[in-house]
C-alpha cells in the first residue's frame, strides 16, 4: 500500500464510521482490523486526489475587495 518511508497519522471518527468499518472489516478483504480497514481507505482517496490534482482543481479564483467593490 505505502511507497517508500510512512508516517503515523491518528484519528478518531463516529460510532456509526467505526461500526461501519467493522462490517467492511468483517465482510470485506479491506483489512484485518478497523484501523487497517480505515487505513487502506485513507490512502487509496488521498492517493486518487492526488493523482488527479485535486487541489489544482478545487481552488476557486481568489476575489479581492477591489473586484467586489467594482462589481457593485
Amino acid at each position: 500500500m505505502a511507497k517508500g518511508p510512512t508516517a503515523n497519522i491518528r484519528m478518531r471518527v463516529s460510532r456509526t464510521l467505526f461500526e461501519f468499518l467493522t462490517l467492511l472489516k468483517d465482510n470485506t478483504v479491506l483489512g484485518a482490523s478497523e484501523n487497517d480497514v480505515a487505513s487502506y481507505l485513507l490512502t487509496k482517496q488521498l492517493e486518487r486526489m492526488r493523482l488527479e490534482n485535486y487541489l489544482e482543481k478545487s481552488r476557486l479564483p481568489l476575489q479581492t475587495e477591489f473586484d467586489r467593490a467594482t462589481k457593485e
